[in-house]
């Protein structure tokens, strides 16, 4: 039988008085595992929900700046590894190999001082600035068909990237 849609996606806002980010979280299942379509929209949801919360309580909206690339790394790494927790015990209570809840992730904030992002995987994000398109993520290894990298490996955190592009909106 064919497999359900396995790709899914979250967009939103976060708003503070007159301030607005803007929230994409897109995440690619893996066709070659079994459960890939409730990962992506297991790991959108998640990321989404604690990515807001946190935004949303931080003063980095409060002093209208972006935070520096050291923080927003380990502040996005936060935010993967709790989805990848959660993630490993949703597959647990519901008696599944992790490993057959592979996906790729990425987390893209829009601000006006510019983008704030961050993935797992071999996806590609990016934007168009005055006529000119800019990468906001560079995919893991993209010249090696198979070799990307998935969230509920163990070893994600080798292969996580985040980055910072102060920009005039």
């Amino acid at each position: 039988p064919p497999k359900p849609w396995q790709d899914y996606l979250l967009q939103g806002k976060i708003e503070l008085k007159e301030k607005t980010w803007s929230v994409s979280i897109v995440s690619d299942g893996a066709g070659s595992s079994e459960h890939s379509e409730k990962a992506s929209k297991f790991c959108c949801t998640k990321l989404y929900e604690l990515c807001t919360e946190y935004i949303s309580s931080h003063k980095w909206m409060e002093k209208d700046e972006l935070p520096d690339e050291e923080s927003w790394h380990i502040s996005s790494k936060y935010f993967f590894d709790q989805t990848h927790q959660e993630l490993y015990e949703f597959a647990k209570q519901n008696n599944l190999p992790e490993g057959s809840f592979n996906c790729t992730l990425i987390l893209v904030l829009e601000t006006p001082q510019g983008f704030l992002s961050a993935n797992i995987g071999d996806g590609r994000a990016g934007f168009k600035s005055e006529g000119v398109f800019n990468p906001l993520i560079v995919p893991y290894q993209t010249f090696t068909v198979g070799a990307t990298q998935f969230l509920a490996n163990q070893q994600w955190e080798l292969f996580f990237r985040s980055y910072k592009h102060d920009i005039n909106i």
